[in-house]
């Protein structure tokens, strides 16, 4: 799992996931989620191919932390 740290909360709406296709796709899925005000994480998205990009689009949140986690 990837865990970012924010400078600040931040309200976000869109995360951006990318791998180098070059190596052929090989995320078969991923989850991401973000820690809400009470410590707790909740789930942002998930979903399988990513490709070249995919933009994850949901409501806004608010947090400081985002966490990915890529399975192939």
């Amino acid at each position: 799992s990837d865990l970012q740290h924010l400078k600040k909360d931040t309200l976000f709406d869109v995360v951006s996931i990318e791998e180098s296709i070059e190596f052929g796709q090989r995320i078969g899925k991923f989850k991401v989620e973000y820690q809400a005000a009470d410590g707790s994480w909740k789930k942002f998205d998930e979903g399988t191919t990513v490709g070249a990009k995919r933009l994850s689009r949901k409501s806004p949140v608010k947090s400081s932390k985002i966490k990915k986690q890529i399975y192939e």
